[in-house]
């Protein structure tokens, strides 16, 4: 078993550091048996572990009451999960209206079908609405089953493996953490200089970036009104991605949920130091403070707004973690987090600085200015980023608020009419458009969005998971919402139950215990994932899956079942 153990090890610290690949080409995905986790490079070293555990522990069976019963509970939970799942969407296609418009014509006809029908010697008008169900119903429950294995399948294994390990987990985990942002800091050495002007540094990333993730066009047969709208919409993973640090990730706001992952572990870290010094390396404490301040700088060039205030939001939570400890060693460690963040966020506004005005001097060398330009003129750094990224959150019309709380509502909308049940995993597209609000038009990426619509088909067209909850409210309806978060829900009130104990205890190393700090910062990360789904997808990478495995372990350790 030792050998078993090892290989698995190395393959945690393979998943954990491939984190950063969230859409990798197409060519190396695992799609389409990966579901929406098939574009993440790291399902490979999860399903090479799911192999081999299986291999090994029908060889080695271990006669453990405990996990007998925990695997009970998950193999219920997994089929309560799919029935749910099942019968939302066998609902949803009896239900589905718009069936007829996609016979209408052939382009809206999934290819699938269509290359079935040629091969036996049909052509389209032969397809009927009940082959058009079938298709759906097909793909529908591989998605649902994939969902299932990939991510809930991520979360039981990494239990599995490390429920008798916390500590080995821990470690491998920060090596894993380790490895992805040196990934990280390579890429930037070569994207930070083209932010800056350099033509070398841009060369070298259009070469790179398609073995990197996935450049693909978004708008399909989309037609924009202008060629800054084409520019701006037509490519997503875009080759390059200018003004703003999105590294090896599809878009900035990606780097931004990774680093809310990975910078609480360094918190961890940072806060552990003292207590371990005698078992340290000498260089392991510029090392952890070196891999936060890199992240936090990284946190404020993306200039996207859910990175800031998620990054705000976990801070938020750690100072009111040093409330309740009242420590001095806690306080003044924050007080070091704060000032260097402060001075991480001033030295991205002297580099987007640098930026602007490089970005002035070659527009001034070709004599030429855009409303982009102009605006750079006119504010400085810092009044640029307080209002494109703090004050635009609060406004409907910046940036693409007006697109994303139109589409949210829209989904709140068709979830109203179909509570229960929702319309179906994959099939809220063609309810969408006549919910939008007049003034929804407005906004170039609706117009955008409805225009794919209208020239795909809703089966091969869809909208972006703008928000997490409504657009899972909107396919799978409360009884579906209910079943995919009740692991979370059970973990946050086990979890909760100890908070209250320890803030009670008149024992003040209750909460200095290894354990119980490890349940904190993973907490503040959980928390953080959860307030993030408010306004993006969780399933942007394993992050999320991989938290609830480790929060699996993390229970097992403090209330053993």
């Amino acid at each position: 078993m030792e050998k078993y153990y090892r290989t698995i090890d190395i393959l945690f610290v393979m998943l954990i550091s491939t984190l950063i690949f969230t859409v990798i080409p197409k060519t190396i995905s695992f799609e389409p048996f990966g579901g929406v986790m098939g574009s993440k490079l790291s399902i490979y070293p999860l399903l090479l572990g799911i192999l081999i555990t299986i291999k090994t522990v029908g060889e080695n069976k271990e006669n453990d009451s405990n996990f007998d019963n925990f695997n009970k509970i998950v193999l219920k939970f997994a089929v309560c999960l799919f029935c749910v799942n099942f019968i939302s969407l066998f609902w949803g296609i009896i239900n589905y209206p718009y069936i007829n418009s996609i016979l209408g014509d052939p382009k809206f006809i999934p290819k699938g079908i269509l290359k079935i029908f040629n091969f036996l010697g049909y052509d389209y008008h032969a397809i009927s609405q009940n082959t058009i169900k079938v298709w759906v119903g097909i793909k529908g429950v591989k998605n649902i089953l994939a969902n299932i294995i990939w991510q809930y399948g991520c979360a039981y294994f990494i239990y599995f493996w490390y429920k008798n390990r916390m500590q080995d987990c821990f470690n491998l985990l920060l090596k894993g953490i380790l490895i992805g942002t040196f990934f990280i800091f390579l890429y930037e050495l070569i994207e930070l200089p083209y932010l800056l002007g350099s033509d070398s540094a841009k060369n070298i990333l259009v070469i790179i970036n398609p073995y990197i993730h996935r450049i693909g066009r978004l708008t399909n047969f989309y037609n924009a009104t202008s060629s800054q709208d084409y520019n701006w919409y037509s490519w997503w993973p875009r080759l390059l991605w200018p003004n703003q640090v999105r590294s090896v990730f599809a878009e900035p706001s990606f780097l931004g949920l990774h680093c809310a992952f990975s910078i609480p572990w360094t918190w961890y870290r940072i806060w552990k130091i003292k207590d371990e010094k005698k078992n340290l390396k000498k260089n392991d404490t510029w090392i952890w403070w070196s891999t936060c301040l890199f992240l936090t700088f990284l946190v404020f060039l993306t200039r996207s707004r859910t990175a800031l205030l998620l990054y705000l939001f976990q801070m938020g939570l750690l100072f009111l973690y040093c409330l309740v400890k009242k420590t001095k060693c806690d306080f003044r460690k924050l007080a070091f987090l704060m000032t260097f963040s402060i001075l991480m966020f001033f030295s991205s506004l002297i580099f987007i600085n640098l930026s602007h005005n490089k970005i002035l001097s070659q527009s001034a060398t070709r004599g030429v200015h855009n409303q982009t330009d102009t605006q750079l003129m006119k504010s400085s750094a810092i009044d640029n980023y307080v209002s494109e990224n703090v004050s635009s959150a609060f406004s409907k019309k910046q940036r693409s608020n007006l697109a994303r709380l139109s589409l949210m509502a829209a989904e709140l909308k068709v979830w109203l009419e179909h509570p229960a049940l929702g319309v179906g995993m994959g099939m809220r597209a063609a309810y969408i458009p006549e919910k939008f609000s007049r003034e929804a038009f407005e906004s170039n990426e609706v117009r955008m969005w409805v225009n794919r619509l209208k020239d795909n088909g809703p089966l091969i067209a869809s909208f972006p998971n703008v928000s997490e909850y409504t657009s899972k409210l909107c396919e799978l309806g409360l009884l579906g919402v209910v079943a995919y978060y009740s692991p979370v829900v059970y973990l946050l009130i086990s979890f909760a139950k100890v908070i209250k104990d320890s803030i009670c205890s008149k024992n003040n190393n209750y909460l200095i215990d290894f354990k119980y700090n490890f349940l904190i910062f993973y907490l503040i990360q959980l928390l953080g994932f959860l307030v993030s789904g408010i306004t993006t997808s969780l399933d942007v990478s394993f992050c999320f899956w991989v938290l609830i495995g480790i929060g699996l372990i993390i229970k097992h350790n403090i209330l053993i079942d």
